[in-house]
């Protein structure tokens, strides 16, 4: 449990790194990162199939660890930038300045290597990331749909934009885990939506 922090709030300090560092001890800004690996990590071939073939079909896949995709530091790194979020959260700032710290890129950086491995080889991460501290949830929406929705996919179906969506914490049907419509029953998933459809 985050306490708060007697940490300024003048914008001033913002500029900072240590400002950001004493909020979020367990985090770096801007230090040596340790150096990468020789190769990536392997992922689990049957893994990224059944991801694959879960996004052509249903339009979104569910993976519970991340290291079968070829992310092996999630399982570490997310507890770290959960008590961040917490303790951001106690001195009144916005949970989205997690993208200032180093920890989350290296995430970032992995989650977007297993989601290019699971759908389109000319899909490229671009790293428009956000960061939530829900306990309500969000209302029924759709992410990133153009006028052309058949224009948005593969010719082999893949969609050409995909969102990682990554919970640092327990993502329980009491707190904020994600319900899913499956694109078999979703007539705006290829189509596209209706002017006021997600309304």
């Amino acid at each position: 449990v985050a306490t708060a922090c007697p940490l300024s709030t003048k914008r001033s300090d913002w500029q900072s790194p240590s400002f950001w560092t004493d909020a979020c001890p367990e985090l770096t800004i801007g230090g040596s990162p340790p150096p990468p690996p020789p190769s990536p990590p392997a992922a689990d071939t049957s893994a990224l199939r059944r991801a694959s073939s879960s996004l052509l079909r249903d339009g979104y896949a569910a993976v519970d660890r991340p290291s079968d995709l070829g992310a092996p530091s999630a399982p570490a790194l997310a507890p770290r930038l959960a008590r961040a979020t917490a303790s951001l959260h106690a001195t009144g700032l916005p949970p989205s300045f997690l993208l200032l710290f180093d920890e989350t890129w290296s995430l970032a950086h992995e989650a977007s290597r297993a989601a290019s491995l699971a759908t389109h080889r000319a899909n490229v991460p671009i790293f428009d990331s956000l960061a939530w501290r829900t306990c309500d949830g969000f209302s029924p929406h759709r992410d990133r749909q153009p006028e052309d929705a058949a224009s948005s996919f593969h010719t082999d179906g893949h969609a050409k934009y995909v969102t990682f969506w990554l919970a640092l914490s327990d993502a329980t049907p009491a707190n904020s885990c994600l319900y899913v419509v499956p694109a078999g029953i979703d007539p705006g998933y290829a189509g596209g939506d209706e002017d006021g459809d997600e309304d």
